[in-house]
């Protein structure tokens, strides 16, 4: 192996290490952002994780694609109010409309908060009710990046510092599925 490639191999490594720390700093961030109440619920069958985070119920679910997190419209008897897989989401702001919307909640139209699949055009689950801090703990609790909406239009390929798959193996909902 010549000098050349060690080099970049150990700048990759750098790279790699330097990432982690990052996650680890953000998902810490996010932590001590999320200071709102936090009701958690015991887990059952296929519920993994189950919060209500300012009267807004969250489960973290096993299905057979992997785990993802849905929004109950209640947290007893209640319907989802849209779902997404864990490790691939991201939060962001979005149009009420985007062009691949897999439900139809009746929001009024113009930019709100949302819980995506990898982008602003794959808008899942509805969180602008959810105050700032409420979107933090929720972001914390699930393991999901929040994208800064200065960054939204950007066409930066990775706009995150961190890792939004670690993000996942960090979160609290990730311990539940462990146990």
């Amino acid at each position: 192996m010549d000098v050349t490639t060690e080099r970049d191999l150990s700048q990759d490594q750098c790279e790699a290490v330097s990432i982690i720390a990052r996650t680890k700093g953000y998902m810490d961030y996010l932590r001590r952002m999320g200071r709102v109440k936090i009701e958690a619920f015991p887990t059952k069958r296929d519920i993994f994780h189950e919060v209500e985070i300012e009267g807004v119920c969250f489960r973290g679910i096993l299905g057979i694609d992997g785990p993802y997190v849905t929004r109950q419209s209640s947290r007893k008897r209640g319907f989802s109010k849209g779902w997404v897989q864990l490790g691939v989401a991201e939060i962001s702001q979005a149009d009420q409309n985007p062009q691949r919307r897999t439900t139809d909640i009746g929001a009024p139209p113009g930019k709100q908060w949302w819980v995506c699949r990898q982008d602003t055009q794959q808008a899942r689950i509805p969180i602008d009710d959810l105050s700032i801090l409420g979107r933090c703990a929720f972001a914390h609790e699930f393991g999901i990046p929040i994208k800064p909406s200065s960054q939204m239009n950007s066409g930066d390929t990775d706009p995150f510092p961190v890792n939004a798959l670690q993000m996942f193996y960090l979160s609290p909902s990730f311990k539940g599925l462990t146990r």
